[in-house]
């Protein structure tokens, strides 16, 4: 069973930008001998840093993602224009978020990058522990979005209305994508979302921008949503 509930980032619930953190990611190399070490330890890679050093390697295999299936060797020589790549080997996941979106921190999310401008538009992921094995193991692509739509991804005052689902594979894990509305007492979040299971965690990526600007951000959010895949984590729960 998941053990608690993922959560949406919520518009308005972020606190300013804040340095980027020190979780680590990635590990560029491994520890030099003990006889080649200083008495004061080197500092942890900032998030930042990580991220910078792996932009090559992601291009093969979260570029694939992006456009939702595999490609010929010549079509993963670079990311997608226009976005930027996250890696998470702690966790077990990757995805893309638009280029200038900023890095904030928002609680109960792994994490979550946002227009500073545009408030509205955003994405999150959080991050749940289960003894599930596939997204599957909850019901169906409509049961789950339903019951994350009803009960999670919206609150007394910012109802939700679903609006579609689907359901993709991947190396042979199941993914739920589905579409929603989010009526805030101003204003209408037109938001999409995919959730999967692996790596004993129960996975939520859910994105969004304001019905007056979907039409220019629909294409951006949904490359957001294809793109986001589980990979191994360094240990798992």
């Amino acid at each position: 069973m998941l053990q608690r509930h993922a959560a949406g980032a919520a518009p308005g619930a972020a606190r300013p930008p804040v340095p980027p953190r020190t979780r680590m990611l990635t590990r560029a190399a491994s520890s030099p001998p003990s006889s080649l070490r200083s008495d004061q330890p080197d500092p942890p890679p900032t998030r930042r840093q990580i991220i910078e050093s792996s932009a090559a390697a992601l291009a093969g295999s979260i570029g694939l993602a992006a456009v939702g299936g595999p490609a010929a060797a010549d079509d993963a020589v670079k990311l997608p224009k226009g976005f930027n790549p996250v890696r998470d080997l702690n966790d077990g996941y990757q995805f893309l978020y638009p280029f200038g979106w900023q890095e904030v921190v928002v609680d109960g999310q792994d994490a979550v990058y946002k227009d500073i401008i545009e408030p509205l538009e955003s994405v999150s992921v959080s991050v749940v522990a289960t003894d599930k094995g596939d997204i599957t193991d909850f019901g169906s692509a409509e049961e789950v979005a339903e019951t994350l739509v009803s009960k999670v991804l919206s609150g007394p005052r910012t109802p939700a209305t679903l609006k579609a689902t689907s359901q993709r594979e991947i190396a042979g894990r199941n993914y739920y994508s589905f579409e929603y509305d989010v009526n805030g007492v101003n204003y209408v979040r037109k938001s999409l979302a995919v959730v999967a299971v692996g790596n004993g965690r129960f996975y939520t990526l859910a994105t969004g921008a304001s019905q007056r600007r979907w039409s220019k951000m629909e294409d951006a959010l949904k490359t957001v949503v294809k793109s986001f895949q589980l990979i191994a984590t360094r240990e798992p729960l």
